[in-house]
């Protein structure tokens, strides 16, 4: 059971039924809080399963002269003080996502001043901002026994490919659709999906079902273009929508699910092929102390022949763990809300897309308040008085293999 208030805190030092790595974070701060290692103990703590951290401000038995930064010997430093009631706060609404359910608490513990920092365990992943001036240098940190672990993202913008009427449709129904593993065309990765897990000693919930989708850091990509292309109508078209990563994340982390990010491993053929065998190198490195972090880990291996890809997956789970499908449950996918007004920076579109199925994506980026500028192209049909309040997002028509400049050229000696 928790401890949820300053007395229980105390109770549980006094009789040592509350120790650390359990719920508890000791820390000792004689000046002000560091709100930023703050933040993160807090993160890991809501990440597995809530807790508190108590903070020792000052023990009074100690001499003056030990005492260094300390305000006032008779109670709690103002450093401290200010730093929980305004910075701490400050920080988290600016720089951290998704940890709402905490407060502060002050009080005494064997003659020393203590504030203790109340966290309740969080329904989604924790993203930390590291830079106050870069909000797509993200951390998220999960919990494992003692350790915390952290996977950085290092960058500011995603590339997701799509058909044309897939785009209209998201824009149209507010959601971006995350397919369970199962249903993925390349075997190679589905199958530690599909995999028996029954003889790894794994945590609980270690393998459970979950949703995912992808996108690319790369700007130019001639296959996943082509990949979109080629059918008929507006499956013909290949549309390439240029995200900002944080604005996305935050959109993710609105939803009713659970969101993790991991970025492709790529491994030769033959690697990923004998992965699951204890005789293989990198059999510890994947399946050493399962959970459910390893398991998407191996959501996230994919053949080096598509290292061009350069690809980031998202994964996002029920609230409740869910059983895989086993090919019977269906649907095998998850619509996710999203605001892409707020998520899309810039289109490219297939320059062969007819006047009536731009006016279709027009139409349809106009009712999700954006306002799609086309470079080149003046359509039929009045623009809403509204559109210059809307997100402006340039769009242009474009072609993989259009090159620029003279198509003959002269070679001189």
């Amino acid at each position: 059971m928790l401890p949820y208030t300053i007395n229980e805190v105390v109770e549980g030092l006094q009789t040592a039924t509350l120790t650390e790595g359990q719920h508890a974070e000791f820390k000792i701060y004689l000046d002000t809080v560091k709100v930023d290692d703050l933040a993160r103990s807090m993160i890991s703590l809501a990440n597995s399963g809530g807790g508190v951290v108590v903070i020792g401000i000052a023990d009074m038995s100690f001499p003056r002269s030990t005492m260094k930064g300390v305000t006032r010997i008779d109670g709690m430093p103002d450093g401290t003080r200010d730093s929980l009631g305004k910075e701490l706060p400050d920080f988290i609404s600016a720089r951290v996502k998704n940890l709402d359910n905490w407060w502060v608490e002050y009080g005494e513990y064997m003659e020393m001043d203590i504030a203790t920092v109340f966290v309740k365990p969080s329904i989604h992943g924790m993203s930390y901002v590291y830079s106050a001036s870069d909000k797509a240098n993200r951390s998220f940190y999960y919990r494992k026994g003692k350790d915390i672990i952290n996977v950085r993202r290092q960058f500011r913008t995603v590339y997701k490919y799509m058909t044309m009427d897939v785009l209209i449709s998201c824009l149209e129904n507010k959601s971006w659709r995350f397919w369970e593993p199962r249903k993925w065309a390349d075997k190679y990765e589905s199958r530690f999906y599909c995999a028996d897990y029954s003889l790894l000693n794994a945590e609980p919930d270690s393998v459970q079902r979950v949703y995912a989708t992808c996108v690319t850091r790369n700007k130019n990509n001639e296959a996943a273009w082509k990949v979109y292309a080629g059918k008929e109508g507006m499956q013909a078209h290949c549309v390439q929508l240029e995200l900002d990563l944080s604005a996305l994340l935050d959109e993710l982390f609105k939803s009713r699910c659970k969101i993790f990010e991991r970025k492709v491993q790529y491994l030769d053929e033959y690697k990923i092929l004998h992965l699951h065998e204890t005789t293989n190198a990198s059999y510890e490195e994947f399946f050493q102390d399962f959970d459910f972090g390893c398991f998407l880990n191996l959501m996230a291996l994919k053949r080096d022949a598509y290292t061009y890809e350069n690809e980031v997956r998202f994964f996002a789970t029920e609230q409740v763990t869910e059983d895989r499908s086993y090919g019977k449950m269906k649907p095998f996918y998850k619509d996710l809300t999203i605001d892409w007004g707020k998520v899309i920076k810039s289109m490219r579109i297939d320059k062969n897309c007819s006047d009536s199925e731009l006016i279709a994506l027009r139409y349809s980026c106009w009712s999700r308040g954006i306002n799609p500028v086309i470079k080149g192209k003046k359509l039929p049909g009045s623009i809403p008085a509204t559109a210059p309040s809307m997100n402006q997002v340039d769009v242009k028509l474009f072609n993989i293999d259009d090159m620029p400049g003279r198509k003959s050229i002269v070679i001189e000696r």
